[in-house]
């Protein structure tokens, strides 16, 4: 601060409580305010106030005004017209790219419900086929039988498909247009898996009558 005898006219800020050289108290008014006072339009006044420039509330920048308050700002010659076209078009275009994401968002969510309901049924058959593996072994079926080692492979196949599907729904998200969970897996995958089931000796097949393989029995 500098000392009183250099001050010359000076003023008092009662927010800060500080004497600070008149200068400090100056400011312009906008042209909006210029007119609400009888002044000429585009014409610089200036006015002494009752606060420091440093306490003064400070302008709201343009990127905190809402559209309405630009375009009156614009209209009393107070802002000018270039730089609030700009932050209006950047507005527009930032309100364009929140639409696009929520709507990406809300059909992303609608699929993946699609997704779980129809991944549902392979779940409870992936559920199945494991209790049969364990009731096969708990009752001494041997674990090389045809029957176990079929199911065993399959087991394994459809839960590498099941993470599959949602790894590629969660990378690619896309609607569900496939009526069933097995339609998930290539026809030549599900060839070949129909081909090892149909020469399992009759009486392995006969084990799995109550659990049969679904993915390999499926027909479009």
């Amino acid at each position: 601060m500098e000392p009183l005898e250099n001050l010359g006219h000076g003023g008092y800020c009662s927010s800060c409580n500080t004497i600070k050289p008149i200068k400090e108290f100056k400011r312009y008014l906008t042209n909006a305010e210029a007119l609400s006072r009888g002044y000429a339009a585009n014409y610089r006044v200036e006015v002494e106030t009752t606060l420091c420039k440093s306490c003064r509330p400070k302008p709201r920048p343009i990127t905190k005004l809402r559209a309405g308050e630009i375009r009156q700002r614009v209209a009393s010659g107070d802002l000018d017209g270039v730089v609030a076209h700009s932050e209006l078009s950047k507005r527009n275009v930032r309100a364009q790219i929140k639409r696009k994401m929520s709507s990406a968002a809300q059909a992303r969510a609608r699929w993946n419900v699609q997704l779980k309901a129809l991944l549902k049924p392979m779940s409870e058959h992936i559920i199945g086929v494991d209790n049969w593996i364990r009731y096969q072994t708990k009752r001494g079926t041997p674990s090389d039988a045809p029957s176990m080692v079929f199911m065993g492979d399959y087991l394994k196949l459809l839960r590498r498909q099941r993470e599959r599907i949602k790894f590629n729904q969660l990378m690619e998200p896309a609607p569900i247009t496939n009526t069933a969970w097995q339609q998930y897996t290539p026809y030549d995958k599900r060839l070949e898996l129909w081909k090892k089931w149909d020469e399992m000796p009759p009486d392995q097949r006969r084990l799995m009558l109550r659990t049969p393989p679904l993915l390999a029995t499926y027909k479009e």
